[in-house]
């Protein structure tokens, strides 16, 4: 008799048990939801906020004419030569510019919600971790690598952005997989805070983060042409484009989850900067 009580009493400790744990267990997944959604939110709103101080439409101003060289007399000093200026920032970007300085271009791909500001910090760190606004925020910004010169664009130019479990940063980079997609989709637009341009994919493939696909310093310019050569190999398909040395590529990565360390990337050379009648 009193082996069956201790036997009802054990029986009743675990169950005790149990069911504190199954309780601690809904209560951490409901946290991680509440928490997930909390930052699905901060997203949300960023980019809502993002967008109002972003004018797509707004109407380019003319370069100013360059100041004419003064008349000097005989035997007059030549003035100092004044520092090259810096470019001209686009209309459409000088509302976020003022915001924040570290503006450097807006990312929009067809048929994705890849529709994105686009920024730049000391290191590739900051912004995977903080918005526009610099909030802490696990979705980030897109964010250029620091070693691109936004103002003389060359080479590998490297874009590089989360893949979400809830949200969007770059989760649809990956319909590139199906070459159906890349045919409906060859043209992305990545315009700096300078220049507009169109962007033609030209390779997609998924591989490992050890791979060197953000090699940004090349020896030569045979080297270059082979390293971009080499990238266009690994696709998953085909895309027929003629590359040459002289392209600027541009290069998305994302981490995908098909293997440990495992990159969803797209390359594309710039096809060509959009007309602007507006400027010399």
């Amino acid at each position: 008799m009193k082996r069956n009580e201790n036997k009802k009493k054990k029986s009743s400790k675990l169950s005790r048990i149990l069911g504190i744990f199954a309780i601690l267990l809904i209560v951490a997944a409901m946290s991680l939801l509440g928490w997930r959604l909390w930052q699905l939110g901060l997203q949300t709103t960023t980019e809502k906020d993002v967008r109002s101080l972003y004018n797509p439409d707004a109407t380019n101003t003319p370069t100013p004419d360059a100041t004419a060289t003064a008349y000097l007399r005989p035997g007059e000093p030549t003035p100092a030569p004044t520092a090259t200026p810096q470019p001209f920032v686009i209309p459409k970007f000088q509302q976020l510019v003022e915001t924040n300085p570290d503006t450097v271009g807006w990312l929009r791909i067809p048929n994705t919600n890849i529709d994105h500001v686009v920024m730049q910090g000391d290191d590739n760190y900051y912004y995977l971790d903080h918005t526009f606004f610099e909030d802490k925020a696990t979705a980030g910004s897109m964010t250029l690598d620091f070693r691109v010169d936004i103002a003389d664009l060359s080479g590998n130019v490297l874009l590089y952005g989360h893949h979400m479990q809830v949200g969007s940063m770059l989760n649809s980079l990956e319909k590139y997989r199906n070459e159906k997609f890349y045919i409906n989709n060859p043209i992305l637009y990545f315009d700096t805070i300078y220049e507009e341009a169109q962007w033609e994919v030209f390779s997609a493939y998924v591989q490992s983060n050890r791979f060197n696909f953000f090699k940004t310093d090349f020896e030569t310019r045979d080297y270059y042409f082979k390293y971009i050569k080499a990238l266009q190999r690994e696709s998953i398909y085909e895309t027929g484009i003629e590359l040459s040395p002289d392209d600027i590529i541009l290069t998305l990565s994302t981490c995908v989850y098909d293997f440990e360390d495992a990159r969803m990337v797209v390359h594309a050379r710039r096809k060509n900067l959009i007309p602007d009648e507006n400027y010399d």
